[in-house]
Formats: C-alpha cells, sequence, structure tokens
C-alpha cells in the first residue's frame, strides 16, 4: 500500500515539472511569439529544438549583460553620470528574463558596438530556429503526422509575422507589419524643456477608450492622462499597475511622450506595450520627466498603448501623453 501510494506521489511529481516546462510562465517570451508555444511543446522533436534556441539566446544575452556592466564600471570610475546612466537603464532592462530585443541608443561607441554583436547574435539564432523548425515540419509530413506539420507552419508563420524573420534570416519588407521597425524604438527620459512644443500634440483626439486597473480617486481618473491638459492626472490607487487607450483608428507615431506625474509618486520599473504585442521596458520614470519613445521613421498602424507599473514610488501617474506624427 505505502509503495502504491509512493508511486501516485511520484507520478504526481513529474506531472507538475512536465506542465511547468510547457507553460507560458517557463522561460518567458525568451525571443518567440507565444501564441501556441505549449501545443507546440508537446511535439518531442520541437521542444528540442525549443530548448537548444533557448540555451543559445541565454548564452548571448548573458555575455552582453556582464559586457555592459564592465564597461559601466569603467563609466564609474570615470565619474561620468550620463555614461553609468545609460549603461544601467540597458543592464536594468535586459535582466528582465521576458526581455531580449535590446531598444537602446548608446552614446558610448562601445556600448553601440556590442549592442550590434548581440542583435546579430540573436538574428541568428532565430534564423537557425526557423530552419531547425522547417526541418523537423519535414520530418513530421515523412511519418504521416501531417496535423502536427501544421501546427508547426503555423507557428513558424507566427514567427516570421511578430520579428519580421524570414528563413535564411534576412528582414521582411512587408510595409503592413512594421515589426522590424517597431520594436528598435530609443527610449529616453527628457525634461519637458527639452520638447519641441509647436510639434507636439496631445494624443487625446485619437483616444477611444481608456480603462485603468484602478484611479486614486474621481481627481484622478484614467480619462486624465489622455485629456489634452497638463492640469489634470491620472493617479493610481496604489503603486502597481496599468492604463490602456484603444485608439478610435490606426495613427502613425514617430514619437510617443508619456508625461509623468511630479514630486515623489514615479514609475521605478515599468513597460510601454504598443498593439497588445510590442513591449518597451524602462526603469526610473523620474519626477516629472518625460518618457520619450522615437523611431527613425513614423510607425504605421499603432492601435493601442499600454503604460505599465511594475514596480513604484507613491502612487505613479501620467499627467498627460503627447505625439509626434512625422
Amino acid at each position: 500500500m505505502v509503495k502504491k501510494i509512493l508511486r501516485v506521489l511520484l507520478l504526481s511529481c513529474i506531472m507538475s515539472v512536465s506542465a511547468i516546462l510547457c507553460s507560458e510562465d517557463f522561460n518567458l517570451n525568451i525571443g518567440e511569439p507565444k501564441n501556441d508555444k505549449t501545443t507546440i511543446l508537446e511535439i518531442e522533436n520541437v521542444k528540442k529544438v525549443h530548448e537548444t534556441f533557448i540555451s543559445g539566446v541565454k548564452g548571448s544575452k548573458d555575455r552582453y549583460i556582464r559586457n555592459l556592466k564592465a564597461l559601466m564600471d569603467i563609466e564609474q570610475k570615470k565619474g561620468s553620470l550620463e555614461g553609468v546612466e545609460e549603461l544601467k537603464l540597458e543592464i536594468d532592462a535586459m535582466s528582465d528574463t521576458s526581455i531580449v530585443d535590446s531598444r537602446t541608443e548608446f552614446n558610448n561607441p562601445t556600448a553601440k558596438k556590442g549592442q550590434e554583436t548581440y542583435r546579430k547574435e540573436i538574428e541568428i539564432l532565430r534564423s537557425k530556429y526557423l530552419i531547425e523548425l522547417q526541418r523537423v515540419q519535414a520530418e513530421e509530413v515523412k511519418v504521416g503526422k501531417i496535423e502536427n506539420a501544421k501546427k508547426i507552419r503555423a507557428y513558424i508563420e507566427n514567427i516570421q509575422d511578430e520579428y519580421g524573420t524570414v528563413i535564411g534570416g534576412k528582414e521582411s519588407t512587408d510595409a503592413k507589419n512594421n515589426s522590424s521597425s517597431i520594436k528598435f524604438a530609443k527610449i529616453q527620459l527628457i525634461p519637458p524643456s527639452e520638447i519641441p512644443s509647436k510639434q507636439k500634440k496631445s494624443i487625446s483626439k485619437h483616444v477611444d477608450k481608456v480603462s485603468a486597473t484602478s484611479s486614486y480617486d474621481e481627481k484622478y481618473k484614467s480619462d486624465f492622462a489622455c485629456d489634452g491638459k497638463e492640469d489634470t492626472e491620472w493617479a493610481l490607487k496604489g503603486n502597481i499597475g496599468s492604463i490602456e487607450m484603444q485608439l478610435k483608428k490606426n495613427i502613425a507615431i514617430k514619437v510617443l511622450m508619456i508625461m509623468g506625474r511630479k514630486g515623489d509618486d514615479f514609475i521605478r520599473k515599468g513597460k510601454v506595450i504598443i498593439n497588445s504585442k510590442y513591449e518597451f521596458p524602462f526603469s526610473n520614470f523620474s519626477s516629472g520627466n518625460i518618457l520619450t519613445l522615437s523611431w527613425t521613421q513614423p510607425i504605421t498602424g499603432i492601435q493601442n498603448i499600454k503604460v505599465e507599473s511594475i514596480e513604484g514610488s507613491g502612487n505613479p501617474g501620467i499627467i498627460e501623453i503627447y505625439t509626434i506624427d512625422k
């Protein structure tokens, strides 16, 4: 009887571990889209290819972070506050296991070179991943597992849509997708005085619906984050939560500007999410500054913008959101 109970417990443990390995939270978003990942990982050969890919990405990422930390030590010894800040911003972002793509625009030439190397490594890994998935798809067809092959094909297409990557590692030029450019935004914290007031436009006229996880009270409603006024503001009840804006129609944005609350109420660690898909992490969104995301060319097809506070001080919030469209 005791042996039987032990066998049942052991089987239960094995099933639990398997569930964790196939869950969305295991190696979350380490470089591949989440769509149907659990189903795909049930195919043994795909799982092996996936694990090799994960290991390669982790190795590249770890090396990149180590190099950034070494550069930050050099900047610290020089007494360069700006040098330390830009490197720390990237280290904090890349230390998040859900982040793979590097989006910081460096002034430090050595950091730029390291970033280029890292991006190339990730691009090569994704390309190899696709090639291996295509090989497994062909093998599944050969043994008559047509449904598996169809799932793999759909998964490959998802990756190509998500990252603008095709077999062979070239970027997609499909203008409809915008994937290859939207993910490489320059992220900065800028004082309001440095923003060209004539060019910036409140996003208020484009907003159809605003929702937030909480609001401090009626004086700090979510609508006030994008009402075209700087004498009103939205504030969280607590310091963790988010606000989301659904736009009336797709718009083009070259620069997105988010004006944070002043004083001790600010987001220590958070992210901007565009179209419920593209994530841009940031940290230390300090008092009165403007968080900007900018692209070299206007990004089209923007439907939805979300700002999330993962860790904050006081009651973080937003005074206003502006855009520059060209």
